[in-house]
């Protein structure tokens, strides 16, 4: 499983999340291999090699856009190539934004936290949460847009996307 984060180097900044696959590898009587993967060094150039043969992708928890860029793409490369995707605060911040630009094709879309100008924010901050620092907000909720065109649902750690014109789910890569 690759953990995508920008603290790999300090892998105990990630202590809770490799406990928790210790665990889940013990109770399926396996072992979890987890690969660290640095989000800053991600690049569209470099995916394919940073993230081969995985068969779990996990974008790790974070604030402030260093390291964004890389957590977006390796969502994309997991939806893309069908690898089983978990995202956490953050991670899924960066499934919801890379969904917005590369299906629905808002190449600007963003989280107004990192890009408060994007023309398509489809993060925001809860109203009461605006005007207090990061480091207060860090566990908070994520509140999600919603627009004409599409409204997005968190719902059991599972995003599902529907547009108006489709009457199904367009995303239920998230399992």
């Amino acid at each position: 499983v690759g953990l995508v984060g920008k603290y790999v180097q300090l892998q105990d900044a990630y202590k809770s999340i490799t406990e928790a696959f210790i665990h889940a590898g013990a109770e399926l009587h396996c072992k979890v291999k987890v690969k660290y993967v640095n989000s800053e060094e991600i690049t569209q150039e470099n995916i394919s090699e940073q993230l081969a043969g995985l068969t779990g992708i996990l974008v790790a928890p974070g604030f402030g856009n260093r390291g964004i860029e890389g957590k977006i793409l390796a969502v994309q490369y997991a939806r893309e190539n069908k690898i089983p995707f978990f995202g956490i605060c953050l991670g899924m911040q960066c499934a919801v934004v890379e969904f917005a630009r590369n299906v629905l094709g808002y190449a600007d879309a963003h989280s107004v936290e990192i890009a408060p100008t994007t023309t398509h924010p489809v993060i925001d901050m809860m109203e009461e949460q605006k005007n207090i620092s990061t480091a207060r907000r860090i566990s908070a909720s994520v509140t999600v847009t919603a627009t004409s065109s599409i409204t997005l649902i968190l719902r059991s750690s599972r995003l599902q996307a529907w547009c108006p014109q489709v009457s199904t789910p367009t995303v239920a890569w998230l399992r």
